[in-house]
């Protein structure tokens, strides 16, 4: 049985009209990457939190960081190991949107948190341009 595609409820680009009670924490994971420099990274994914916070108006952002993954962690083992340590309800993220071949080439930190959280997952599919 193919899985079915829903529409999004709203359009990604629309900021909350309300403002929700439920806290949210941003997290990024770093990985080192070879050649390059942590701190850079880690400069530019808290940037990245700054503007996905703005994108977010009406959302309870009660904390947002940089988690540095430890030795031989993977992205999806440090976001559940965040998620215990802070007392996290749901892991949300979105996804990149890649098919099956590339996700099969490059891996899918959603399909091993589907796999591995102990907790409740919201995925968000990129949006799709209309052509």
């Amino acid at each position: 049985m193919a899985a079915r595609k829903l529409p999004p409820s709203r359009p990604p680009s629309k900021p909350c009209s309300r403002r929700s009670s439920v806290p949210v924490e941003l997290l990024a994971v770093s990985v080192p990457v070879l050649g390059e420099r942590l701190e850079d990274r880690e400069l530019e994914l808290a940037a990245g939190l700054q503007r996905l916070e703005r994108a977010l108006e009406g959302a309870n952002v009660v904390h947002r960081r940089v988690e540095r993954a430890e030795a031989f962690e993977s992205i999806a083992a440090a976001a559940i190991r965040v998620a215990r340590e802070t007392g996290a309800t749901h892991i949300a993220l979105a996804t990149h949107g890649r098919g099956r071949a590339l996700r099969f080439l490059l891996g899918s930190v959603a399909d091993a948190l589907l796999r591995a959280s102990p907790l409740p997952l919201i995925l968000a599919s990129p949006a799709r341009d209309a052509a």
